[in-house]
C-alpha cells in the first residue's frame, strides 16, 4: 500500500485535474445552453427550425480534428475575433484552459441539445396549457351579462370583473366614454344576483321539461334530432322531407303559421336542419308540435 501511495505522489496529476475541471464546467454550460436552445428552436417556424437545427448539430457530424482546427482559426491571435479578445479584453483562448472549455462545450453541446429537444417534444401540450392557467387570476378579465343567465333580455345590462388596479382604469374609461346603464336596471341586476338563484333553478327545470318534451315530439314525427345539452334551442334534421331548410321553414310558416329558423342561416353545414326555440310555455309548444305534425303528414300525402 505504501508503494502505491509513493507511486501516486510521483505522478503528474495536473492533466487529470484539468480534464476533470474542464468536463464539469463544460457540462454545466452545455446543460443550460442546450435547454435554452432546444426551447427556442421548438418555438420557431418549420423552415427556420430546420436551418438552426442543422447549424447547432453540425459538430456531431464533423470530425473532432476538423472542429478543433476551426476553433483554432476562429480564436487565433492572427484572426479578428482572437485579436479583439486579446487586445481589448486581455483574453487568450488558444492553448489555455478557457480554450479547453470552449472546445469541450462545442463538441458536447449538440448531444445535450438533441436530448433536450427530444424531451420537450414528448411533453403533452395540454399539460403546458394547464400550467399556463396557474396565476391567471391576476391576468384575467371576465365580461358577462344578465340576458341569458337571468332572462333579462332587453335590459342591456352587463358586468366586468378583473384585477382591482386594472378595473380602476377600465371604470375611468367607461365612465367618461360610454353612457351608463339606467339606475333601475342596475338595481334590478343587483337584486337578480342577490336573490335570483332560486329562480334560475326553477327556470332550468322548466327548460329541461320543455327540452325533453320537444325532443320526444320531434322524434315521434320521424325527425332525427340530437339532444341539446345547453341553451334553449333544438336542431332537428329535416332531410327526410326532401325539402331544403328554407323551403321547409317557408311552407311551415305559410301553411301552419309556425315560425322556425332554417339551418342554412348558420352556415352551409346547417343545411338540412332547422332551429327551434323552446323558450315558450308548454301550451305554445304543444300547439306548435301539433301543427308541425299536421304539416309533415300533409307533406307525406303530397309525396305519395
Amino acid at each position: 500500500m505504501q508503494q502505491i501511495i509513493e507511486m501516486a505522489k510521483g505522478f503528474d496529476w495536473s492533466p487529470f485535474w484539468i480534464s476533470l475541471k474542464t468536463g464539469i464546467v463544460a457540462t454545466v454550460i452545455c446543460f443550460f445552453l442546450g435547454l435554452f436552445a432546444a426551447r427556442k428552436v421548438l418555438k420557431m417556424g418549420p423552415k427556420a427550425r430546420a436551418v438552426v437545427d442543422g447549424i447547432l448539430t453540425l459538430p456531431m457530424v464533423m470530425a473532432p480534428t476538423v472542429a478543433g482546427f476551426f476553433l483554432l482559426l476562429l480564436f487565433s491571435l492572427r484572426r479578428p475575433i482572437g485579436a479583439f479578445l486579446y487586445e481589448q479584453m486581455g483574453i487568450k483562448v488558444v492553448q489555455t484552459w478557457l480554450g479547453c472549455i470552449i472546445a469541450a462545450s462545442v463538441i458536447a453541446f449538440p448531444l445535450m441539445y438533441r436530448n433536450a429537444r427530444a424531451a420537450f417534444e414528448q411533453v403533452d401540450p395540454d399539460l403546458i396549457y394547464a400550467a399556463r392557467t396557474l396565476g391567471m387570476k391576476e391576468r384575467t378579465i371576465v365580461v358577462d351579462g344578465f340576458s341569458k343567465s337571468y332572462a333579462m333580455t332587453g335590459w342591456r345590462l352587463g358586468w366586468a370583473m378583473g384585477p382591482k388596479e386594472l378595473m380602476r382604469h377600465i371604470c375611468k374609461i367607461h365612465q367618461f366614454g360610454i353612457m351608463s346603464a339606467p339606475t333601475t336596471a342596475q338595481f334590478a341586476g343587483i337584486e337578480a344576483i342577490r336573490t335570483g338563484d332560486d329562480d334560475i333553478a326553477r327556470m332550468r327545470d322548466q327548460y329541461d321539461l320543455r327540452r325533453r318534451f320537444l325532443l320526444g315530439e320531434l322524434r315521434s314525427m320521424g325527425l332525427d334530432c340530437f339532444e341539446p345539452e345547453g341553451a334553449f334551442y333544438i336542431f332537428p334534421s329535416i332531410e327526410s322531407t326532401g325539402l331544403s331548410s328554407e323551403e321547409f321553414c317557408e311552407r311551415l310558416l305559410h301553411e301552419q303559421e309556425v315560425a322556425v329558423i332554417p339551418g342554412s342561416a348558420f352556415g352551409a353545414s346547417g343545411e338540412g336542419h332547422v332551429r327551434i326555440s323552446y323558450s315558450y310555455s308548454m301550451k305554445h309548444l304543444r300547439e306548435a308540435c301539433s301543427r308541425m305534425r299536421k304539416f309533415l303528414e300533409n307533406l307525406k300525402n303530397e309525396q305519395k
